[in-house]
């Protein structure tokens, strides 16, 4: 991944604060973040997010009732973006 895409990316998942966990000490305590939080990062809605997870482009993992976004997953899917 281009590390100034990969300083931006972790930057704006360590701001991001609210579901996912992130308010308990940044992206290296969070695993996973919130399908809202990860198209925050992406800067897309939470409707097109969820559309690439139906599609099968972004990565998710289910947590009981909730959908997550593991946050490796976030930043292997905009490596590939950045490479196409």
């Amino acid at each position: 991944m281009n590390r100034q895409l990969f300083l931006t990316l972790s930057i704006t998942i360590e701001a991001r604060s609210g579901r996912g966990g992130l308010q308990r000490g940044g992206v290296m305590d969070a695993l996973t973040i919130s399908v809202a939080a990860a198209a925050e990062v992406l800067g897309i809605g939470e409707t097109p997010a969820r559309q690439l997870i139906e599609r099968g482009e972004l990565p998710v993992v289910r947590v009981s009732r909730r959908v997550l976004v593991p946050v490796q997953g976030l930043r292997d899917f905009v490596a590939g973006l950045a490479t196409d």
